[in-house]
């Protein structure tokens, strides 16, 4: 409990006087806007803006001045400030979903039995073999063949015997005998050729040979050998996979990049590294209401049958968006939600904050509508900690030139080496002794007022950045530091950014109260 009152009253502390030095900054704001300028239209505070300065902006106009960031060189290479130029650029927006292979309805066929009988002969006697149109599938007798043959011959011998008559009502007659039975035999299945045969034959066929429809894969079969059948009932079904359908769904929001005729190109794990192609043939009017989805339908060409029904695919639609796109990486880009704000590299480490409106995400860039021009240089890294400290500073001030703004002049005269504090006096020196951006040792020498080394204190460490107070590693408390011997103690404190620093030192001995020495560290 002692540590956390203890940790708790730094920290308490610490952010006094970073408001203390919020006051000062908020005082100085008018002088730094008058070093960049007035007149430009304002912007409104960023949506990371604390809710305690929500009400300021508007007791006073925000100017243009707010917009720019002034940052030292040292600055930027300690966030790794990077800039591109925006150019047109082709852009093109890519979709991927997963989607399932099915039969082209349009090539699926049954074989049906035209007449009533007997399954004598089955060709085709198991699923998924590969049949020609025109092949034979099976042997039926049927009484009522037999009958309609002997039936066409008899009107053929008539139709011989009164074709020579002067009558010719007769003639005719006759004639439509024999069309009427070759319709109805035709209407059976039977081919041409086949009726040829039975005009010259005496004998009629008892076998009538069923034929394939279609070109294709067997893909049912519902009778077997010897069975009676009836009129109409369905003996095969036979699916071309020439051709196949790919069968997925889109989300909503990306219908505006899927259009009828549009390429698509699948792949499948069953044949990893060969793309297949098609293109979409339709688009379901309908949004399914549960999944926010839509359906849509693909034709793919299967000439090697690698493609089999019900087998899951990888789909991906590429929409192009324009070959002259202007477009920014999405990496430039900060969106608080409100707005979209975009960095421009004015010169000489002055950024200027640009609002700009957005076209949809495409490929890792974003097409710019509005805001920006071609030949304009960016921040596509960086941008998040320049917008920090715009947010921070409100102005054009730079991180390390925090230290000579005048609400921070007092820090600088307090003195970095030693303070006597109470009855102890507290030193403080840094490993290296030039303190850099990364890691630093921090070590504290504890002495009494008779100068005799502090051997059974607890020392803690509060390490906090006034500029950046908001960034995350801006401020950080480490554990109480190590006693190396003879009243000197060391800490390990990872510094994050070039710029000063404040370190609180914290001393606790048993039955005596905490005493604490402020010091300040000028990080490069």
């Amino acid at each position: 409990m002692t540590r956390k009152r203890l940790y708790l009253g730094i920290s308490i502390a610490l952010v006094l006087t970073l408001a203390v030095a919020g006051a000062f900054m908020l005082g100085n704001g008018e002088k730094a806007q008058e070093a960049v300028g007035r007149g430009a239209p304002g912007v409104s505070p960023s949506a990371i803006r604390p809710t305690g300065e929500a009400s300021e902006p508007e007791a006073q106009p925000v100017g243009a001045e707010q917009k720019m960031v002034q940052l030292s060189p040292e600055e930027q290479r300690a966030i790794d400030v990077e800039t591109e130029v925006v150019t047109y650029r082709p852009l093109q927006k890519e979709l991927f979903t997963v989607g399932r292979i099915d039969v082209d309805e349009r090539k699926l066929a049954f074989v049906p039995a035209r007449v009533g009988g007997r399954l004598d002969k089955l060709f085709v006697n198991f699923t998924g073999t590969e049949v020609k149109k025109g092949e034979p599938l099976a042997l039926i007798y049927s009484p009522d063949l037999v009958a309609a043959q002997r039936e066409y011959q008899l009107a053929v011998e008539n139709f011989e015997r009164v074709r020579g008559s002067e009558i010719k009502e007769v003639v005719e007659s006759a004639r439509s005998l024999v069309e009427a039975s070759e319709t109805r035999l035709r209407l059976w299945g039977i081919t041409d050729e086949q009726t040829a045969e039975m005009k010259t034959s005496s004998n009629p066929r008892f076998q009538m040979t069923i034929s394939s429809r279609i070109g294709g894969t067997v893909i049912e079969k519902m009778v077997l050998e010897g069975k009676y059948v009836t009129e109409g009932e369905n003996l095969y079904k036979i699916a071309d996979l020439s051709t196949v359908w790919m069968l997925a769904e889109v989300y909503e929001y990306e219908l505006p990049w899927v259009r009828l005729g549009q390429r698509v190109e699948i792949t499948s794990l069953s044949s990893p590294g060969n793309a297949s192609h098609g293109t979409i043939s339709f688009i379901d009017p309908v949004v399914n209401p549960n999944s926010r989805t839509v359906k849509i339908r693909a034709d793919i060409p299967n000439p090697e049958r690698k493609l089999k029904p019900q087998m899951f695919v990888n789909a991906k639609l590429v929409a192009s968006l324009g070959e002259k796109v202007l477009a920014v990486p999405k990496s430039a880009v900060l969106d608080t939600g409100l707005r979209q704000l975009v960095y421009v590299d004015k010169g000489n480490g002055l950024y200027e904050a640009r609002e700009v409106t957005l076209g949809s995400e495409a490929a890792g860039y974003y097409p710019i509508t509005k805001g920006l021009g071609a030949g304009e240089r960016i921040v596509v890294a960086g941008n998040f900690l320049i917008d920090s400290q715009r947010e921070l500073t409100g102005g054009t001030v730079g991180m390390a030139g925090m230290s000579d703004m005048e609400g921070m002049a007092q820090e600088k005269k307090e003195p970095t080496a030693a303070q006597q504090t109470g009855n102890l006096k507290i030193a403080l020196s840094t490993s290296p002794k030039s303190p850099i951006v990364g890691k630093n040792t921090l070590k504290v020498k504890v002495t009494d007022q008779a100068g005799k080394p502090v051997t059974d204190a607890k020392v803690a460490f509060v390490n906090a950045m006034p500029a950046m107070p908001g960034m995350p590693g801006g401020m950080s408390l480490e554990e109480e530091a190590k006693h190396t011997g003879n009243g000197e103690y060391e800490a390990l404190a990872q510094l994050v950014m070039a710029g000063p620093w404040k370190v609180v030192v914290t001393v606790s001995r048993p039955g005596q109260p905490p005493t604490s020495a402020t010091f300040n560290l000028n990080v490069r």
